[in-house]
C-alpha cells in the first residue's frame, strides 16, 4: 500500500464528511483532504472524534475562503478594510482546521482585483505572514501554510501567481519557515523539470489529477468534469516521476471526482487507489514501495 496517498473531500461532493471518513477507511486510502465548507457551522468535537478513530491524515484542509484575495475577477476592486476582514475569517480557518493536524493548509493568491502588482504583492505577503504566525502559536510543531499557484492560463483572469517559481518568491518575501508549495499537477500540468529540480524541497504536498476535456476553466465556473485520472496515470504520471527523481517523498492527494454515493465512491476509491499505487511504483519506485 502506498501509505501516503489521499483524497480530497472535494472529489466526493455529494457524501458528507462522516461518510467520507467510512468509505476512504474501506478503500484503505491512507489520508483526506478537508474542506472547511463539508464541515458546517458549530463545535468539531464529534467530527475530530470520528476522524481521529478512522486512522485517516489529514493531507490538505482548505479554509472555506482560501485565497488572499476574493476569487471575484481581476477589476473587481476590494478595499483594505475587506481585505483585512477576510485575513482575519482565514486565521480563524487556521485555528478551526488546526485541529485535525494537516499536512499542510491549503491556500491561494486570488486574482489583482483592481490593485496594482506592486500592491497585490506586498498584500499577498502580508497575508502569508499573518497566516504562517497563525499556525505558528497553534501547533507544537512547525504548521504548514501551502501556497498553491494557479494555472498559467488564469493569468488572462488576472491571477498573477501561475508558477511554482512565482509562488517561491512571494514565499521569500514573507520570510516565514513554515510557508511552502503545493503542487498540483493539473494546474502546473507543464511545469519544466528544471523548475521541479530546483523546487521539490519546498513541496509539501502534491494534488494529482490530469486535464480532462477543454482548456483549463476561468476561475468561479464549474471544474470537477474537467479534472480526472486516467489507469495510467494520465498526463501527472511523467509529472510525479520527476518530483520522486528531484527527491519528494511527501504526501499525494487525489484531486478529481469518484463517486457519487457511499457505494459508487468506495469502489471507485479503491480503483484510484490501485491506479496510483500501480503507476507511482512502475514509473518512480519500481524496487521501493510496495502494494
Amino acid at each position: 500500500m502506498i501509505e501516503q496517498f489521499g483524497i480530497a473531500a472535494a472529489s466526493l461532493p455529494a457524501l458528507t464528511f462522516e461518510q467520507d471518513l467510512d468509505v476512504l477507511v474501506a478503500a484503505e486510502v491512507g489520508g483526506i483532504g478537508i474542506d472547511e465548507s463539508m464541515l458546517g457551522t458549530g463545535p468539531d468535537a464529534g467530527r475530530l472524534a470520528q476522524f481521529y478513530e478512522s486512522g485517516l491524515r489529514a493531507t490538505s484542509a482548505a479554509p472555506t475562503l482560501h485565497s488572499i484575495f476574493p476569487v471575484a475577477g481581476p477589476s473587481s476592486a476590494v478595499s483594505d478594510a475587506d481585505l483585512a476582514e477576510r485575513l482575519g475569517r482565514m486565521c480563524s480557518s487556521v485555528r478551526r482546521l488546526a485541529a485535525f493536524d494537516p499536512v499542510a493548509i491549503k491556500v491561494q493568491t486570488g486574482p489583482l482585483c483592481g490593485r496594482s502588482l506592486a500592491e497585490f504583492r506586498a498584500l499577498v505577503v502580508h497575508g502569508l505572514r499573518m497566516l504562517a504566525r497563525t499556525a505558528t502559536k497553534l501547533h507544537p510543531r512547525p504548521f504548514q501554510i501551502g501556497l498553491e499557484p494557479v494555472a498559467p492560463e488564469w493569468a488572462a483572469y488576472g491571477w498573477p501567481v501561475t508558477s511554482l517559481s512565482g509562488a517561491a518568491e512571494l514565499i521569500d518575501e514573507a520570510g516565514e519557515p513554515n510557508v511552502r508549495l503545493v503542487l498540483d499537477t493539473w494546474h502546473q500540468a507543464d511545469v519544466a523539470t528544471e523548475e521541479i529540480a530546483r523546487l521539490t524541497n519546498r513541496v509539501v504536498l502534491v494534488e494529482i489529477a490530469e486535464r480532462g476535456r477543454g482548456a483549463p476553466y476561468p476561475a468561479g465556473s464549474a471544474s470537477a468534469e474537467r479534472r480526472a485520472m486516467r489507469a495510467d496515470g494520465g498526463d501527472c504520471a511523467a509529472l510525479v516521476r520527476s518530483l520522486f527523481e528531484a527527491g519528494y517523498r511527501g504526501w499525494y492527494e487525489l484531486e478529481a471526482p469518484v463517486g457519487a454515493s457511499p457505494d459508487s465512491a468506495e469502489s471507485a476509491l479503491a480503483a484510484a487507489r490501485r491506479v496510483f499505487r500501480d503507476f507511482h511504483r512502475t514509473l518512480v519506485a519500481p524496487d521501493g514501495l510496495r502494494a
